[in-house]
């Protein structure tokens, strides 16, 4: 039986297998977190507070679902499918793609949404639309019904 520092309890070699297994499965590759970060990093800048200053993962990912409507790990693959394809907008940024995720969210009037990202009205209507366009593109490749199993 093995004792982990942090808890100071007693733990079975299953649920030390389980642990390794979690662990390992839960491992991304270097690229992939270098572009969570980042979202993340841009979402909390959003939310009007320190870009560095972490809470709990349990919390950042609510915040983050209520804000763009999808958590930081689809963005990410958002991000990287755009990426591939070729397909981004001229000037792109992640930030720029979480305002557009934003924008599809709320759906709300253009200076409401201009006054909570806090910028220009010509700027955030045509990034978001260049955006919008940009994943209408990818379209076959995010929904693909060769990949659906349907459950009867």
């Amino acid at each position: 039986m093995n004792t982990r520092k942090k808890d100071q309890e007693l733990d079975s070699p299953e649920s030390n297998e389980r642990v390794k297994k979690k662990i390992y499965l839960s491992r991304d590759p270097p690229e992939l977190q270098e572009i969570l970060v980042e979202i993340v990093f841009h979402a909390r800048l959003l939310w009007n507070r320190d870009g560095y200053v972490s809470r709990t993962p349990q919390a950042e990912e609510r915040d983050f679902r209520e804000y763009f409507g999808c958590g930081p790990f689809v963005v990410s693959d958002l991000w990287t499918i755009l990426v591939k394809n070729d397909v981004l907008p001229p000037n792109a940024s992640v930030n720029k793609l979480l305002w557009s995720l934003f924008f599809l969210k709320r759906y709300s009037t253009e200076g409401q949404l201009c006054n909570a990202i806090k910028i220009d009205r010509k700027l955030f209507r045509e990034t978001c639309w260049a955006f919008i366009e940009a994943i209408a593109l990818i379209q076959s490749e995010v929904v693909s019904f060769n990949k659906l199993k349907f459950i009867y």
